[in-house]
């Protein structure tokens, strides 16, 4: 039964005088049963929120938990695949390639760069380019970015002539390949 029930009953069994001394306490009981009933709902409302967002994180910890292990599998298979020798030996292998063709283009940088200290433009160059007196202090990337600039600018043309060949062109003016080479650096 509920409350308003109740306080509707005691109303009518007890006299008009009765009722009258204790209407403001069945007021309050209404609104203090009325005000829990609310609480309640809340409190239960905020309860299946909880629960949900604690399963939603249980689903979410299980699928971790799967690929935790499928992470753990895959990383046993590598560990067994990098103690292979065959694998070591082609490491190995890959790593001494690696360096011969780091120091092979060492070699090819420092041959270039002396050819070119006869040429016209060999001041201009050594602004466009990292260049060491020991060339064993410089790095592979630096030597690497190097070579890929020379090669561009030997495709284009801009060190075919040696010192002074080009300044004696038809006509004598040597500006037509001057400007090409400027065009190129800005």
């Amino acid at each position: 039964m509920k409350i308003n029930d109740l306080t509707a009953k005691i109303r009518t069994v007890l006299g008009d005088e009765e009722v009258a001394k204790i209407t403001t306490t069945l007021k309050d009981i209404e609104d203090g049963v009325s005000k829990l009933s609310y609480d309640l709902k809340e409190a239960n409302d905020d309860l299946h929120r909880v629960n949900h967002e604690s399963k939603t994180r249980k689903e979410t910890l299980r699928e971790k938990d799967e690929l935790i292990e499928t992470q753990k599998e895959e990383i046993e298979t590598l560990k067994t695949k990098v103690d292979d020798p065959a694998v070591k030996k082609e490491l190995e292998s890959l790593r001494a390639n690696e360096a011969t063709r780091l120091k092979a283009q060492r070699v090819t940088w420092v041959s270039e760069i002396d050819k070119l200290k006869d040429h016209a433009d060999y001041e201009k160059l050594k602004g466009k380019f990292t260049i060491e007196e020991k060339w064993e202090d410089v790095s592979d990337e630096i030597i690497g970015a190097n070579m890929s600039k020379l090669t561009e600018y030997q495709e284009l043309g801009f060190f075919a002539d040696p010192k002074g060949a080009n300044q004696q062109r038809a006509g004598g003016d040597r500006k037509e390949t001057k400007d090409e080479f400027d065009k190129f650096n800005n």
